[in-house]
């Protein structure tokens, strides 16, 4: 109600007592502020609803197939706005402490028509292999402590300029 009456004494104020206007000029001013309004509370709804885009969980993965031979693991994810077909994406394994650690580089390979991403993981950082080979095998654990983001670090650009992932 506030919403309404407030755009309505702002006209009133506008117009003073004295001054006359006509009424098929007054609802549709009124219309036009409460339709506004309206757009506006939508759009402030929704913007709130998706103020945090979360990464999408790994839902599957596997060994590479003969189609895509260059990666070493394929993983299937949740769908996700945040991806795009032929992206770079970065792998990161939650450790115990809470941290995330870059063990891998990939790209988005699908959007499937179900909007189901697969990604492939083609670089593993040294020290990090046992992790993807679990990965391979599909271990439950090692799915859930997994995190794949759509971006890589400026450290593997300037890295694998000068001869390789570390």
């Amino acid at each position: 109600m506030v919403a309404t009456g407030l755009p309505i004494s702002f006209i009133f104020w506008v117009f003073k007592s004295d001054y006359e206007v006509a009424i098929s000029i007054l609802i549709p001013i009124c219309f036009l502020i409460i339709g506004i309004l309206l757009t506006l509370s939508y759009m402030s709804y929704n913007l709130w609803e998706n103020r945090k885009k979360n990464f999408p969980n790994i839902i599957h993965a596997r060994e590479s197939t003969s189609a895509w031979k260059d990666y070493k693991v394929l993983c299937l994810l949740e769908q996700s706005e945040l991806f795009s077909y032929n992206h770079v994406i970065s792998v990161y394994h939650i450790d115990e402490n809470g941290y995330e650690i870059l063990i891998g580089i990939g790209s988005v390979l699908n959007i499937q028509d179900d909007k189901r991403i697969l990604v492939g993981i083609s670089e593993v950082a040294d020290g990090h292999k046992e992790i993807i080979e679990k990965l391979s095998r599909n271990d439950n654990s090692q799915l859930k402590k997994l995190k794949i983001k759509p971006n890589i670090t400026i450290d593997y650009l300037n890295k694998n300029l000068s001869g390789g992932f570390q």
